[in-house]
């Protein structure tokens, strides 16, 4: 078969070569990616099982989690990351990843991508020149490597004290990190970077075993990587993310502890940079609350979408390096949700089930990302509902899609009834969400095949003192099963008062643990056989990084399995 030649739009320049791997999906890098092998992990994935080292990647979009960059940075590092992405539909975490990394991006092919190209065929990607070649015949030979010429398709308007921070006015460091925002800010059409109120990174940790079987020389370059980013000062309000140990509870939980000490230095380097180290999921539980309007960088993916949904602040999807570089120099490219005009809901989902639990709420989440993708939902037919039911619908979106934001018509700031989250627009499309489809996510999510459950597990994202006070009353009386591991993951502030009002001592009187800073998909490795949980991002992710069955169901449901050591 002759060579194929195709033209399309660059959004990270660059050239590279590779046999191509094709699926039209989006991926979960966190979570659904081993950096340690180069391989597709997530359960159910077209792409399980698929080796991406060195390869063309041509897919959807991502989804979920804000650790794509991350952990495409770590297989990097191990000489196991793709070469090139092909998207369908841009994201920022794509973008951002292609950035930071060095990997050519295009999009727009002048043919469907899905069927001109097939997995196994030989690709050349020119993103410079806007030319991508096929051959479905061709050999391999030594792959070029990809440079990292960003396309300029959109030319950000700097200010003098931009110019100045990027020609090293204030020091070689800041010149880098601004040098990053610009670079994203010209591939997702930005037009100025603005003044940034508020930052959540997600890097002060040292990454685990979690992440797949990482040499501890590979963890110790990133951790150097990661030294290397932070500056002395830090002039926005900064809050750390959830580390990837709990520091108080090391025999507990036994992490590598080669790690430890790293993990203290980065505690310690944070905290003199001005940094609140707070080590948590949900910042917003322990005093980092953004006010109406203002501008921030967030990582952490339910935490984007509960900050712009519920409190109306504005973050886009951020990785560790834009996050990073926000907190160091103070911008943020403008674009996406940080545009009123971009806030809009685009399609409309009718609710017409009863939603009677927090499970419930985050069932719901789950199949409006999953029919949604990138679009910004608007839910009809809800009552209202409080915030342990807001940040487990928020969570299950960013887990299943990635729109950072979402309206509740009646309820949410930005949506006093539908026409306004609309912006007087038409929906592209009207979806019922009822009892077939909520018993469907249910059952897509527990996947577990035995009856008996070794690990019940609360507190994702990080548990709210209420659900704290909900988990010790609903266990008073009763014993967890000595087969049984009950585990409840919080921010040592909740603990604090969790400790101080006795909730924290009944939980732990009735056979439970608490694990403050860190949450299973960090800190356990594959200890767990099944698992119950209420938590819908916890049901997704767990196949793919613990290896273990879940069974999804309410809370009082969860803690009599936790009694009993069975499900059915």
């Amino acid at each position: 078969m002759p060579t194929e030649t195709y033209t399309c739009q660059t959004i990270v320049g660059g050239q590279a070569e590779g046999h191509a791997v094709v699926a039209d999906t989006r991926i979960s890098f966190w979570g659904g990616f081993d950096p340690a092998s180069g391989e597709i992990v997530e359960v159910g994935s077209p792409f399980e099982g698929t080796n991406i080292a060195g390869k063309i990647l041509v897919f959807r979009s991502t989804k979920g989690s804000s650790g794509t960059s991350l952990m495409l940075r770590l297989a990097k590092m191990a000489g196991n990351a793709p070469v090139a992405f092909i998207n369908t539909e841009l994201d920022e975490l794509s973008t951002l990843a292609c950035v930071a990394l060095g990997l050519p991006l295009i999009t727009d092919l002048n043919a469907d991508p899905f069927t001109a190209i097939q997995t196994g065929d030989f690709v050349r990607i020119n993103a410079d020149t806007g030319i991508v070649e096929v051959d479905s015949d061709r050999e391999p030979v030594p792959r070029l490597a990809p440079t990292n010429d960003v396309s300029t398709h959109s030319e950000l308007q700097l200010t003098s004290i931009q110019e100045e921070m990027l020609n090293g006015a204030q020091g070689d460091s800041r010149a880098e990190h601004l040098r990053l925002l610009v670079e994203w800010g010209e591939s997702v059409g930005a037009e100025r970077l603005i003044e940034v109120d508020n930052v959540l990174p997600g890097g002060l940790f040292v990454p685990n075993r979690t992440l797949g079987d990482l040499p501890f020389e590979l963890i110790e370059g990133y951790i150097n990587y990661t030294k290397g980013c932070l500056i002395d000062d830090v002039e926005v309000t900064a809050t750390a993310h959830a580390s990837f140990m709990d520091l108080e509870r090391l025999e507990q939980f036994q992490p590598d502890l080669r790690q430890v000490p790293a993990q203290r230095e980065l505690l310690d380097l944070g905290r003199e940079a001005g940094v609140s180290m707070t080590w948590t999921c949900a910042p917003y539980l322990v005093g980092n609350v953004p006010m109406s309007g203002q501008i921030c960088a967030w990582t952490e993916s339910h935490a984007v979408v509960f900050v712009n949904s519920f409190l109306a602040a504005r973050t886009t999807r951020n990785g560790n390096e834009s996050a990073v570089a926000a907190m160091a120099t103070g911008f943020v490219p403008e674009f996406g949700v940080l545009r009123t005009e971009n806030r809009r809901a685009t399609f409309v989902i009718e609710v017409e089930t009863e939603i009677t639990s927090d499970a419930d709420w985050g069932c719901l989440g789950y199949f409006a990302g999953k029919t949604g993708g990138l679009r910004i939902p608007a839910f009809v037919g809800l009552p209202s509902l409080r915030i342990e039911s807001a940040r487990q619908l928020c969570a299950a979106l960013a887990t299943s899609g990635g729109a950072p934001m979402l309206h509740i018509a009646g309820i949410t700031p930005e949506a006093p009834n539908l026409e306004a989250a609309l912006q007087g627009h038409e929906p592209d499309e009207t979806i019922v969400f009822g009892d077939a489809e909520l018993a469907e996510v249910y059952e897509t999510l527990t996947t577990a095949t035995g009856n008996e459950v070794d690990l019940v597990y609360f507190g994702c994202p990080h548990a709210t003192l209420q659900e704290v006070v909900e988990l010790a009353k609903e266990l008073r009386g009763k014993k967890v099963h000595e087969n049984v591991t009950l585990l409840i993951s919080m921010s040592y502030a909740i603990e604090g008062q969790a400790r101080r009002l006795g909730y924290a001592q009944e939980i732990e009187d009735a056979g439970g643990q608490v694990m403050t800073d860190s949450c299973p998909s960090n800190a356990l490795w594959r200890q767990s056989k099944r698992m119950a949980t209420p938590a819908v991002k916890t049901g997704s992710y767990a196949p793919n990084l613990l290896r273990c069955e879940v069974v999804l169901a309410p809370m009082p449901e969860c803690v009599r399995i936790a009694e009993t050591g069975s499900w059915r």
